[in-house]
Parts: structure tokens; C-alpha cells; sequence
């Protein structure tokens, strides 16, 4: 045997519904990581983001590296992802408040809901419908052999 076939065992599912709970919480948390990245983005911190993601993705690459060194299951990229989770939405949190201290204009919720324009209608409405064009033209063809079975 190969070096690298001794290390390779087989599938270890131990933690399968682990890291399926841990997965969908993470997506969960990560939309707590909205407001202030909008926020960011509107006062042209743009940079913002790229730090971001070099933060989580950098740390959760070193934690699963280290972890998985010592173990080989599952375990190391659950680990991974909820640190790369929760360092994601901290340093978004962390960048917003440096961002907006001194400024008058922190995210607070609408006091007043504005009614939608017809124009604003308008324009989602042709935004959807252009989303959908583009969804059939770039997977039309695998969307007509799963439908229709043209492959046996």
C-alpha cells in the first residue's frame, strides 16, 4: 500500500446528522451577517467583505487542517464550518461598529413602511422574469432529460 492508502479508511458516518444540523444552523447564523454587511456596502467600505471572507475562510482552513491532522471523520470540517460561521458574522459585527461610530445613521428598523411604486413593481417584475429566462437557457437541456427521461 501507498502512503497516503493507508491514511484513507472507509466512509466514517458517525457524524453525518452532525454536520447536516450544524450546516443548516451555520447558514442560519451567517444571515444574522446582513444588516452590516449591507450597511458596509453602502458606505463604499467595499473592502469590507474581501476581509471578511479572508478572515473565515484562512482560520477555517487552519482549523480543519489542525483538527482533521488528528482526526479522520467528519468531525474537523463540522468544526471548520462553525468556526468559519461564527467568525464571519463576529467580524462583520466588529467591522460595522468601527465603520459607524460617529455616524448618526446605524442600522435601526423602518419606523414607516413607504408604499411600492408601480415603477418599482415594474422592475421586479422584469428582473424575475429575466432570472427565470436565464435559469432555462443555461439548464434547459439538462431540465428537458430529467423531465423527460431522453436518457435511459
Amino acid at each position: 500500500k501507498q502512503w497516503y492508502q493507508r491514511r484513507v479508511r472507509g466512509p466514517d458516518q458517525s457524524y453525518y446528522t452532525l454536520g447536516c444540523v450544524v450546516f443548516g444552523i451555520a447558514g442560519v447564523v451567517e444571515m444574522l451577517a446582513e444588516p452590516p454587511h449591507i450597511y458596509l456596502l453602502n458606505h463604499q467600505h467595499v473592502r469590507a467583505p474581501i476581509v471578511v471572507e479572508l478572515i473565515s475562510s484562512l482560520t477555517q482552513t487552519v482549523v480543519t487542517v489542525v483538527i482533521a491532522h488528528f482526526s479522520s471523520s467528519l468531525l474537523p470540517f463540522i468544526i471548520g464550518m462553525a468556526v468559519y460561521s461564527c467568525l464571519y458574522i463576529a467580524v462583520y459585527w466588529i467591522m460595522y461598529t468601527l465603520k459607524s461610530r460617529g455616524n448618526d445613521d446605524r442600522i435601526t428598523p423602518p419606523t414607516q413602511l413607504e408604499p411600492i411604486s408601480p415603477h418599482h413593481i415594474s422592475l421586479t417584475i422584469s428582473f424575475f422574469v429575466q432570472t427565470i429566462l436565464k435559469q432555462v437557457l443555461t439548464m434547459g437541456e439538462e431540465y428537458v432529460m430529467t423531465i423527460f427521461s431522453v436518457i435511459s
